[in-house]
C-alpha cells in the first residue's frame, strides 16, 4: 500500500534572498510507449507506463527582492513561454498569497537535457507542489492534473505523487499502478539530446506511410497487477519512437547492441530519447556495465526504480538540509 504523505508547511521568511526550501525532482523512464492519433490540439494521444527512478535534480528556492530569477548549471529555457515561466504565472493565478512575492530558483541538474527522462517536467511538478503548499493549499487531484497538463504533457505524472502509473490521453490521464516493479537499471546518455517536437514529427511522417497499427497491448497491461515482477514488466517493454529515432541516430542502435553484449536482459529507449535504458538483475552488474561504458567515453549511470515516492519530494526545508528516505 502507498505510504501516507507527511503534511508540512513552509513559511516565507522575511528578508531579501532568504532560503525557503531545497527540494529534489526525480527522473522517469517509459517501460512502454505507444503513440496514438494526433489530437485537435496538435498533441498526440499516448499510452505509456512511467516509473520514477532515483536520479534527481536539486532545486533551491529563495525569496527574491524585485523580480524572479532562474539559475541553472545547464543551459535550459527560462524566458517567456518556457515551462518554468509558465509555472510561475500559473501558481500566482492559483494562489493570491503568492502574487506579490518574487522567487530565485537555483537548479542543479543531473538529469540530462532532452534525454527522454522528463527532467524539465519533473522540476516544474515539484515546484508546483511546493508553491501550492507554501500557499497553504492542497490541490485536489482533479485540479492538480488539469493545471499541470496545461504546462506540459509529462508534468501530470510527476505531479500525481505516485511512483508508477499508466499514462493516457496527452498525458493528463494518470492511472496509478501498484505494486511498482523493483529493478536495477543502466542509463546510457549518448552525448546529445533529441527534440520531442522533432520526434513526433518524424513519427507522423513514418506513420503516414504505413498501414493502420494493429491492436495494442492493453489486455497485457491491464493484467500487470496479477503477476507483478521485473520479468512481467520486461514482457511489456516497447517504444514506438525507436522505429524513427534509431533510423535518424544509428549510433543509438549500436549502443543498444553494446548493452546487450555487456549483460543487459532488455534495452530500450526512454520517451523520445536520447537515453537508453538497460535492465539487469543485480546492482553490481549495473555498476560494472557503467564502468565499462565510461571507459569507452560514454556517460552512464546505474540507478534503481522507485517503488514509493521519497518523502523529501514534499518537505520544504528552510535550512536546505536533505532528509533521508529509502530509494526502493
Amino acid at each position: 500500500m502507498q505510504d501516507s504523505i507527511p503534511s508540512f508547511s513552509v513559511n516565507i521568511r522575511k528578508g531579501k534572498n532568504a532560503r525557503i526550501a531545497t527540494i529534489r525532482s526525480y527522473a522517469k523512464i517509459n517501460w512502454f510507449l505507444r503513440i496514438g492519433s494526433q489530437r485537435d490540439d496538435g498533441y498526440h494521444n499516448i499510452d505509456s507506463l512511467m516509473q520514477l527512478v532515483n536520479l534527481y535534480d536539486e532545486i533551491e528556492i529563495y525569496q527574491s527582492d524585485s523580480h524572479d530569477r532562474i539559475e541553472c548549471n545547464l543551459d535550459i529555457p527560462t524566458g517567456p513561454g518556457s515551462m518554468l515561466a509558465v509555472l510561475l504565472e500559473t501558481v500566482r493565478a492559483l494562489h493570491s498569497s503568492l502574487r506579490d512575492i518574487r522567487f530565485s530558483l537555483r537548479i542543479r541538474k543531473h538529469i540530462p537535457l532532452a534525454g527522454g527522462l522528463g527532467g524539465g517536467s519533473s522540476n516544474v511538478a515539484a515546484l508546483l507542489r511546493l508553491f501550492s503548499r507554501m500557499a497553504g493549499v492542497e490541490l485536489s487531484q482533479k485540479v492538480l492534473l488539469e493545471t499541470s497538463s496545461r504546462i506540459g504533457s509529462d508534468v501530470p505524472f510527476f505531479a500525481s505523487e505516485v511512483p508508477f502509473a499508466r499514462i493516457r490521453g496527452r498525458g493528463e490521464n494518470v492511472i496509478p499502478l501498484l505494486p511498482a516493479p523493483q529493478a536495477h537499471l543502466v542509463l546510457v546518455f549518448p552525448g546529445f539530446g533529441i527534440s520531442t517536437a522533432w520526434a513526433f514529427a518524424a513519427w507522423d511522417e513514418f506513420a503516414a506511410g504505413r498501414k493502420k497499427a494493429g491492436p495494442g497491448r492493453n489486455s497485457v497491461i491491464d493484467k500487470y497487477n496479477e503477476s507483478p515482477s521485473v520479468i512481467q514488466i520486461e514482457s511489456l517493454i516497447m517504444n514506438d519512437f525507436e522505429k524513427t529515432v534509431f533510423s535518424a541516430y544509428p549510433q543509438l542502435k549500436e549502443l543498444k547492441k553494446e548493452l546487450f553484449q555487456r549483460g543487459c536482459s532488455r534495452v530500450f529507449l526512454s520517451g523520445s530519447g536520447s537515453t537508453l535504458v538497460g535492465v539487469v538483475r543485480e546492482e553490481a552488474t549495473a555498476i560494472n556495465i557503467c564502468r565499462q561504458m565510461k571507459d569507452m567515453g560514454i556517460e552512464c549511470q546505474a540507478v534503481q526504480t522507485l517503488t514509493r515516492v521519497p518523502e523529501y519530494l514534499y518537505r520544504g526545508n528552510s535550512e536546505g538540509r536533505k532528509g533521508t528516505c529509502p530509494t526502493r
